[in-house]
């Protein structure tokens, strides 16, 4: 059985080709272009990681895995995303994030 990766990225060329990486390299994937759409998937406990964007429209992604986390969810959860301020940096550990890669 491959591994779960969750990606959530409203930027469809990044998302895309993130996927066909881990696709090639063995593991399933689930995509999801917002936050929202990505939820309900994300609370279902059958993901091995999660790999999120941290601005999309509506739900950020850095909302996305607070609730996640609210519920107990601990899947290692990585931020994805143009944002490299320090502060962004620490908004997304605060979010619960295990790595966070700008």
């Amino acid at each position: 059985m491959s591994l779960q990766i969750l990606i959530v990225d409203d930027d469809l060329s990044m998302r895309m080709l993130l996927a066909e990486y881990f696709r090639r390299l063995g593991f399933a994937v689930e995509e999801y272009e917002s936050a929202e759409e990505a939820l309900e998937p994300a609370l279902s406990g059958r993901f091995d990681c999660f790999i999120f964007d941290v601005t999309m429209s509506g739900m950020s992604g850095l909302d996305l895995l607070k609730r996640v986390r609210d519920r107990d969810i601990n899947t290692p959860a990585m931020f994805l995303t143009a944002h490299d301020a320090v502060d962004d940096k620490v908004a997304g550990f605060q979010a619960g994030a295990d790595d966070y890669l700008a």
